[in-house]
C-alpha cells in the first residue's frame, strides 16, 4: 500500500457522462476504483494540505502547485526563470564605450554616422560625423624632424628631398622624415628604421607610378612608422614581410587593387591605428582584400576602419597567424564579380582572431567565418550581413571547425543564421549575448543553429525575433543556461519553433525559458536514447507559444521518437497541447512539472495538457496538469505512469483510448505493459468537469521536422 495518506472525499451525485465513461472502461479492460471517480474536495490543512516543490508555490486558486514567476511579462533585457519572483536581466545589458543600448532593449548596438564617410575622414565608433585623418592644420614638420620632402624642392641637398623614396635612401636609422603636401608618384621601400610623417592624408598622396608594384613595403627585420598619408592605386597598399615591422597612423589606403595591406611570414607584424583601409578593387579571382593576414604574421587594427573592399574585409590564415581587433570597423564588404565572397572577417585554418569593441556591419554572404581556427568576439556587433544573389546564406558568423566564442556582443539583422556552427571539429561558445532578428532569405533561417557534431554552450543569453527557428540542433549537442529564446517568428516557410532538437541531437536545458514563440515552443524529433542523444529540461519554462497565421498549433512542447526528461519545469498558457509525445521509442519522464493553461487552437480545437500516441511512454511524477481549456491527459495507445501530483480544473481529468487501458493502483513506481496507463491513488483529482473523458475523440498528430502537419 502506498504511504500517502488518502482523505475523505464527498461523493455527489454521478454523472451521466461519467457513469457511460465507466462502463466503457470496464468494457475495453479497466481496472477502475469506482469511489475514485468521484471529485474530491481539496482540503486547507491536514490530510488535504498542499506540500509544493522547491521553486513552486501554492496556486493563487487553492488547488494545485504553480511555478514561482515574475507576476507579469518580463521587459526587453530581461527573462523570466522558474524560481524567480521577478525578472532577471539576460544577455548584452552594458554597453561599452562606442556603442548604445539597442532600441529594441535587446543588447547594444556600434554608434556610427548616419551617412558613409568618404574622402580623408572615417567613421569612429561612438561618434556620429565624420573624423578627419590626423589634423591637417596641427603645427608641421614635426619637432625632431631631420630630413625634408618637397614637391617644390628643385635643388635637393643632404636634408631637403623632392621625393620620399630619395630621402629613404639617405636617412639613417632611426630619422624622422616630414612630408609636405603634394601628390607623390613613388612606390616606397623601406629599408632601415625610420619615422615618415606626412602633413596629413588629405594633402600627402602616395600614387601608384606603374601597376604591379606595393605603395609601401618594409621587407626585412626592421621596424618603421608611418603617418598621416594616403597610398592609393597599388596593387598592394602596405607591405609587410621578412620579419619587418610598421606602425601605420592616421592614414588612408584607398583604391589599391589586390590588397589594402598585406602580411606574411612570422615575425611579420603591422599596426593600423585611426587609418581607413577602402575600395581595394579585386581586378583578380583571388584578391580584393582589404587586409590579408598570413603564415604566421600579425596584424592589429585600432580604431581603423576596413570600408568597401571586396571578397574578404579581412582575411587571416595560416599556422599562428594572428588579428587583433580593437575599436575597428569592417563593413560594406563587397563580392567579386563572379558572387563570390562579401565577407567581413574570414579567419581560416589554422590562424585566430580576436575581436574587442569592433562592427561588421553589412557585409555579403558571411559577416564572420571561422573554419579550423580561433576567434573571440568580445563586445562586438554582428548585423546586416546580406543573402548572395541567389538568396542563399547571409550567416551572421559561421563556424566551420574550430572553436568560436562570443561575450558581451550582439549578432543582429543577419539573413538566413544569426550564428551557425558545423562538423564535429566546431565549438561555439556564447555568453551574455544576443542573438535578434534573423530573418529568412530564399531558405530556412535561425538565429542560432549548431550541426553535424558541433557542440554549443549558450549562458545568459538571449535568442529574440528571430524566424523560423530561435535554436536548432541537428546531430549536435548543446548546453543552455539562464538564457531565453523569446519571439521566434513564422517567417517564409510553413511553420517555427522556438528551439528545434533533431537528429540525434542532445539539449540540456537548465534555467531558461521558451516565450512567445510561433508553432511549436520546443520540438525534440529523433534524438532518443537510441540515437544515444537526449533533451533535459530543468527548472525552465516553455510558455505562450503562438498559433501559426493559419490559427493551428502553438504546442508547448513536441517529443516524437525522442527522449526527454523534465525537472521542475512548467509549460503554461501554449495553445493546442502543452505536451505532445508521439512515435516508437519517444520516451518522456517529468518530476516536479506543471502543464497549465493550454488553450483550443484559433477553430476551437484541442487545449489538452498532454496528449501521448501509440508507442510512447510517459511517465509523470508529482506533476500538476491544471486548467487546460480540454483534456488534462489524454492517452491513444501509449503507456503511462501518473504518480502523484494533481490534475485538476480540466474539462476533462484522463481520458483513454485506442488500446490504452487505464487502472488507478497504490504503489506503483515503474511503467507496466504497453498500452497500460496506471494512475496511483496519491494522485489528486480536483474540479475537472468530467473526470474520465469517453468515446474516442480527435487528438492533436504528429509535425514534421520543420514544425509543419
Amino acid at each position: 500500500m502506498s504511504s500517502v495518506r488518502r482523505r475523505a472525499v464527498r461523493f455527489p451525485t454521478l454523472s451521466f457522462r461519467t457513469a457511460a465513461a465507466l462502463l466503457l472502461l470496464a468494457s475495453l479492460g479497466g481496472c477502475v476504483d469506482l469511489a475514485s471517480h468521484f471529485e474530491p474536495e481539496l482540503g486547507a490543512s491536514g490530510d488535504g494540505g498542499l506540500t509544493c516543490p522547491a521553486d513552486f508555490a501554492p496556486a493563487a486558486t487553492g488547488t494545485g502547485c504553480d511555478p514561482v514567476l515574475p507576476p507579469t511579462a518580463c521587459a526587453p533585457g530581461t527573462m523570466p526563470r522558474v524560481g524567480a519572483a521577478s525578472c532577471e536581466p539576460v544577455g548584452w545589458t552594458a554597453c561599452p564605450a562606442g556603442f548604445a543600448a539597442d532600441p529594441s532593449g535587446w543588447g547594444c548596438l556600434d554608434v556610427e554616422p548616419d551617412v558613409p564617410c568618404s574622402g580623408a575622414t572615417r567613421e569612429v565608433l561612438g561618434q556620429q560625423t565624420c573624423q578627419p585623418l590626423g589634423d591637417c592644420a596641427a603645427a608641421f614638420p614635426p619637432a625632431g624632424a631631420t630630413l625634408f620632402v618637397d614637391p617644390a624642392v628643385t635643388t635637393p641637398d643632404a636634408t631637403h628631398h623632392a621625393s620620399l623614396q630619395a630621402a629613404l635612401a639617405a636617412a639613417p636609422a632611426g630619422a624622422v622624415i616630414a612630408v609636405a603636401a603634394g601628390t607623390y608618384a613613388e612606390a616606397l621601400v623601406i629599408t632601415r628604421p625610420v619615422t615618415l610623417v606626412g602633413r596629413c592624408a588629405e594633402q600627402v598622396v602616395v600614387q601608384a607610378p606603374a601597376p604591379g608594384a606595393a605603395g609601401l613595403a618594409v621587407d626585412r627585420a626592421v621596424a618603421a612608422e608611418v603617418r598621416g598619408l594616403t597610398l592609393r592605386g597599388h596593387a598592394i597598399g602596405a607591405r609587410v614581410t621578412g620579419g619587418g615591422t610598421l606602425t601605420l597612423r592616421e592614414s588612408l589606403i584607398d583604391a589599391n587593387v589586390d590588397y589594402g595591406v598585406l602580411a606574411s611570414g612570422a615575425g611579420s607584424k603591422a599596426t593600423v591605428v585611426d587609418s581607413v583601409i577602402r575600395d581595394t578593387s579585386a581586378l583578380g579571382p583571388n584578391v580584393g582584400h582589404g587586409v590579408q593576414i598570413e603564415s604566421g604574421a600579425l596584424v592589429a587594427l585600432d580604431g581603423t576602419v576596413v570600408k568597401g573592399n571586396h571578397r574578404y574585409g579581412v582575411l587571416a590564415t595560416g599556422t599562428r597567424t594572428q588579428a587583433t581587433f580593437l575599436g575597428a570597423i569592417v563593413r560594406d564588404t563587397l563580392a567579386t564579380s563572379g558572387d563570390f565572397g562579401g565577407m567581413g572577417v574570414v579567419v581560416d585554418p589554422g590562424a585566430s582572431a580576436t575581436l574587442t569593441r569592433t562592427a561588421v556591419v553589412n557585409s555579403r554572404h558571411r559577416g564572420v567565418r571561422v573554419t579550423q581556427a580561433t576567434l573571440t568576439l568580445t563586445d562586438s556587433v554582428v548585423r546586416g550581413t546580406a543573402p548572395r544573389n541567389g538568396g542563399e546564406l547571409g550567416d551572421g558568423l559561421s563556424v566551420f571547425g574550430g572553436k568560436a566564442t562570443l561575450v558581451r556582443s550582439a549578432v543582429v539583422g543577419n539573413a538566413t543564421a544569426g550564428v551557425f556552427a558545423q562538423g564535429a571539429t566546431a565549438s561555439l561558445e556564447v555568453r551574455d549575448s544576443v542573438v535578434r532578428d534573423t530573418h529568412v532569405a530564399a531558405a530556412q533561417s535561425c538565429g542560432l543553429g549548431a550541426s553535424l557534431g558541433a557542440s554549443l554552450t549558450l549562458a545568459n543569453s538571449a535568442l529574440v525575433e528571430n524566424d523560423e527557428c530561435g535554436l536548432a540542433l541537428y546531430q549536435s549537442s548543446a548546453t543552455v543556461t539562464h538564457s531565453l529564446v523569446a519571439g521566434t517568428r513564422q517567417g517564409q516557410n510553413a511553420a517555427a519553433r522556438g528551439i528545434d532538437v533533431f537528429s540525434a541531437s542532445c539539449l540540456d536545458l537548465r534555467d531558461s525559458a521558451v516565450v512567445g514563440s510561433s508553432t511549436l515552443g520546443l520540438a525534440v524529433i529523433d534524438s532518443g536514447a537510441d540515437a544515444g542523444c537526449a533533451a533535459t529540461l530543468t527548472r525552465s519554462l516553455v510558455s505562450g507559444t503562438l498559433p501559426r497565421d493559419d490559427g493551428i498549433l502553438g504546442r508547448g512542447v513536441s517529443v516524437q521518437n525522442a527522449e526527454v526528461t523534465l525537472q521542475r519545469s512548467a509549460l503554461l498558457d501554449n495553445r493546442e497541447v502543452g505536451l505532445f509525445v508521439s512515435r516508437e521509442g519517444a520516451t518522456v519522464t517529468a518530476t516536479e512539472c506543471t502543464v497549465r493553461g493550454t488553450q483550443a487552437e484559433a477553430a476551437g480545437s484541442f487545449g489538452d495538457g498532454l496528449v501521448a500516441h501509440a508507442g510512447s511512454r510517459v511517465t509523470l511524477r508529482d506533476c500538476d496538469v491544471r486548467a487546460n481549456q480540454s483534456i488534462g491527459l489524454a492517452f491513444a495507445g501509449a503507456t503511462a505512469l501518473v504518480s502523484g501530483g494533481f490534475v485538476g480544473g480540466n474539462a476533462v481529468g484522463v481520458h483513454v483510448q485506442e488500446g490504452s487501458t487505464l487502472a488507478e493502483v497504490a504503489g506503483a513506481t515503474a511503467l507496466g505493459a504497453p498500452g497500460s496507463v496506471t494512475v496511483t491513488t496519491s494522485t489528486r483529482f480536483e474540479a475537472n468537469q468530467s473526470r474520465l473523458g469517453a468515446g474516442v475523440v480527435p487528438l492533436p498528430a504528429d509535425v514534421g521536422a520543420l514544425g509543419g502537419p
